[in-house]
């Protein structure tokens, strides 16, 4: 009889209190054997949240006023109302296009909104989120793979500039995946694997030069590089033979030049800089400047792209503000990353193309861009590398940190002894 009473009990507040931390507990060890789906579901609800206030408070195209022109072009792609770009062509539209066929496609089956624009926006983020986490599990444990894909999910401004109606989430997903398929690649002992993830490879080359320009001569050079470089067996010497030859020719079929180098014409970065500074709020380059060489113009490009805004640096602008608020957390992000360097040959097959990319971003950015608010939406295609890199290299010094701190320790113990 009283063990059938303490049963009946369960549905009282007993039984409510033995079945929380059960229901805790399974939650945990859920989140524990799905590391990855923990990274993906935290990203994107971070991103709804903050896209939901977005929408609900009128405040998106304040933010981001270029959702206007991606919504219209859906609009116009999916056959909507609007007329704005009346009779676009495909050719026009092709440029955005890795980010403009999903929201055209839920356009056509739901009807416009900017919040379905910017749901794709937002899964694209999560998925950079997870994708990063997926690839630093290649060489880190796993709650350290999970840290590097919470960088990137909770950033804030990756997780508001995913959470708007434009496409620069859809890059940093691309080049997050591209990444991850090439590293996989490299240590894969399975043909058919490797030749499923060289294709998935080439995919994300192509689909880069449906979003971004420079991405696209980025990215094809850096995979380059790698498939020169990386040792391989043999059967996957064809492989690498192919991502090279896939490198240097799929930038031709979107008119940028063998490897995409049409970016790296005379002349053509700095009138990008003089364009993006014309009539800018935020612009910070000098009319007398517009007109200096990229070699010229460089060293003062890296400080602005890297470091600013700076505490003395007078920016106007939202983006300006934002930038202050997040400058000290940029900074870790880049002393972290330089703190990966003795890391990268070592680990060269996860981190090669990762290190390039970066590298070439930060180049571009530098020579590139000519006002804040551009440039602040352009560095968030630095996020996801440098959060990679900077756990990466917390978790290769920390023994030394640790040993350090033992021999300090051990040193202040006798004086604090005696005090």
């Amino acid at each position: 009889m009283q063990t059938v009473e303490t049963h009946s009990g369960g549905h009282g507040a007993a039984g409510v209190s033995d079945e929380t931390p059960s229901t805790r507990r399974s939650l945990r060890a859920f989140f524990v054997d799905h590391p990855f789906l923990f990274v993906f579901l935290a990203a994107f609800s971070a991103r709804l949240l903050v896209a939901i206030v977005l929408s609900v408070s009128g405040k998106l195209l304040s933010v981001a006023p270029d959702s206007t022109f991606f919504v219209n072009f859906g609009i116009e792609l999916s056959g909507g109302p609007y007329n704005l770009y009346a009779g676009i062509e495909w050719s026009s539209a092709s440029h955005f296009a890795s980010y403009l066929v999903p929201v055209t496609g839920l356009f056509w089956l739901f009807g416009p909104s900017y919040f379905l624009a910017q749901l794709v926006a937002v899964v694209f983020g999560a998925v950079a989120a997870t994708a990063t986490a997926r690839l630093a599990r290649e060489f880190l444990p796993t709650a350290w793979a999970v840290g590097a894909g919470l960088v990137v999910a909770l950033f804030p401004t990756q997780v508001l500039w995913s959470s708007a109606a434009i496409r620069d989430s859809t890059v940093w997903a691309i080049a997050a995946c591209m990444a991850l398929a090439l590293a996989v690649l490299l240590r894969s002992e399975s043909r058919r694997q490797a030749i499923l993830l060289a294709l998935a490879t080439l995919v994300c080359l192509c689909l880069f030069g449906w979003i971004r320009e420079y991405a696209l001569s980025i990215a094809a050079f850096s995979l380059f590089i790698v498939a020169i470089i990386v040792r391989a067996q043999r059967f996957k010497v064809v492989v690498a033979v192919v991502l090279a030859l896939g490198a240097m020719f799929i930038p031709v079929a979107y008119d940028r030049d063998i490897l995409g180098v049409r970016i790296l014409r005379v002349n053509h970065l700095s009138q990008v800089r003089a364009a993006n500074a014309n009539n800018a709020d935020s612009a910070f380059i000098n009319p007398d400047e517009l007109n200096k060489s990229d070699l010229s113009h460089l060293p003062e490009g890296l400080k602005v792209a890297l470091l600013e805004p700076l505490p003395w640096t007078s920016l106007k602008g939202n983006a300006a503000s934002y930038g202050r608020l997040e400058a000290p957390l940029r900074w870790l992000l880049l002393i972290g990353s330089l703190s990966a360097l003795p890391l990268l040959w070592r680990r060269r097959r996860a981190l090669g193309f990762v290190a390039l990319y970066a590298a070439g971003v930060v180049v571009v950015l530098a020579l590139g861009e000519g006002n804040f608010g551009t440039l602040d939406r352009h560095r968030g295609d630095l996020v996801w590398p440098m959060g990679l890199l900077t756990v990466a290299g917390v978790h290769y010094h920390l023994p030394t940190l640790q040993r350090w701190w033992r021999a300090i320790r051990h040193r202040l113990r006798p004086a604090l002894a005696k005090g």
